[in-house]
């Protein structure tokens, strides 16, 4: 996940209230106070994932084993590759570890066996949107650099780091490299297919709730129609003892 610069709330804030346009911290990160002003976080992840992102911008062209200095492939693709994006929203208050922890992981990136290259993006509209878009020569590869230490413990802190996270990856042959627009689309079916799954778990609840309803409305009136047992007697009272 790439970052931007550490910002504070307050600065954020500031920039808000102001009427320029823009508002460039001292660490030189430029904001969009004004496209922030009067809206409200997303609640949700799906919230967030779903904000539009006119301005997103590359931060890092197309670089890697696989391409030239001007970001074009200096030779062809694999036959099949796989493709993984990640993008989360960082937290303003956290961004000093998460780009500590980010810069950590690219250094290993960049000379990970089995890299083809990645592009990374930015959108601060969208809530400081941070896309990475990565591409392996195949599943292993990308699995030994997602298991190594510094990845892992990067991912271990995106609950505190970011409001919300969230990736994808797919296997192709298509000679063109992928797009973010092409990952929006695939994030989008994904989201949509685990909401549609949570809806048939909720409706599968459902069901179940109302079988059990209607079976013990069933067996109350066989409660009612049994005949019921004698009163056990007391043999004392019975004169038998």
């Amino acid at each position: 996940m790439t970052t931007a610069p550490a910002e504070t709330p307050a600065a954020v804030a500031a920039a808000e209230d102001a009427s320029s346009d823009e508002y460039t911290s001292p660490d030189g990160w430029v904001s969009r106070p004004a496209s922030w002003a009067g809206r409200e976080r997303p609640a949700t992840a799906d919230g967030y994932a779903e904000g539009d992102e006119p301005d997103l911008r590359v931060v890092y062209g197309w670089v890697g084993p696989y391409f030239d200095e001007d970001g074009k492939l200096n030779r062809e693709l694999p036959k099949t590759y796989v493709v993984a994006e990640s993008n989360g929203w960082p937290k303003p208050e956290h961004e000093p570890e998460a780009a500590e922890l980010n810069g950590i992981v690219l250094n290993e990136f960049f000379g990970y066996p089995g890299l083809i290259g990645g592009v990374f993006a930015v959108s601060e509209y969208n809530w400081n949107s941070s896309r990475a878009l990565t591409v392996w020569e195949d599943e292993a590869s990308l699995e030994a650099f997602l298991a190594n230490d510094n990845h892992v413990h990067a991912v271990n802190r995106m609950n505190t780091l970011a409001y919300a996270w969230e990736g994808v990856r797919w296997t192709t042959g298509d000679r063109a490299l992928p797009t973010f627009e092409e990952v929006r689309v695939r994030l989008a079916a994904k989201r949509a297919a685990r909401r549609a799954e949570r809806e048939e778990r909720r409706r599968r609840r459902q069901e179940l709730k109302a079988q059990e309803a209607r079976a013990a409305e069933q067996a109350a009136p066989e409660a009612l129609d049994s005949p019921a047992e004698p009163p056990a007697v007391c043999p004392y009272a019975a004169g038998r003892v």
